[in-house]
């Protein structure tokens, strides 16, 4: 059986997904330096994350949400990450999640790396992904809008549901 985490994902023209163990430095550095990401993400800038925390939050997480976690590489450089989280095989769904660094945004980087995890969805034989967004983070919302996501907004926040099989149709044999 495949390893998907220590795979590199195919190439979206300058964008991979690769292992997180691979980049840990480089995504650890930019969790605790880049000051509008730490905003965007509501986290605590005076509380810094070590290497150690780092790799142990994301191993429990993803045995915990079955979860499939890469860094958003460019240019051999960690960018940020991405999840297809929460994967239940019984009723084909999974949940995404994503973030990169503020340098990186409004490029077109997340819709690639995007496109790299809906494929590895449907390869997983997932028919639905789904994700929670604020109303205030248009970007993201126009990521899942440019897949054809339907959207429902209660309070500030859209839940947002792909389904894959409308973006990559069955081939008939």
């Amino acid at each position: 059986m495949e390893n998907i985490n220590d795979s590199v994902l195919n190439k979206s023209d300058n964008i991979v997904l690769e292992s997180v163990d691979k980049h840990i430095d480089q995504l650890v550095w930019v969790l605790n330096h880049d000051d509008c990401l730490i905003e965007a993400l509501g986290s605590n800038n005076s509380v810094k994350i070590s290497k150690q925390n780092f790799m142990e939050t994301n191993k429990k997480w993803t045995v915990e949400r079955c979860t499939n976690l890469f860094a958003i590489v460019l240019e051999k450089n960690a960018i940020g990450m991405i999840a297809l989280s929460h994967q239940d095989m019984v009723n084909h769904t999974a949940r995404i999640g994503y973030w990169l660094g503020s340098r990186y945004w409004n490029k077109g980087y997340a819709s690639k790396a995007f496109r790299l995890i809906l494929e590895l969805a449907r390869r997983k034989g997932l028919k639905y992904v789904s994700s929670t967004i604020r109303e205030n983070n248009i970007v993201s919302r126009k990521i899942w809008e440019k897949y054809g996501a339907q959207s429902v907004l209660e309070d500030d926040k859209y839940s947002f549901v792909i389904d894959i099989e409308k973006i990559f149709p069955m081939r008939p044999r």
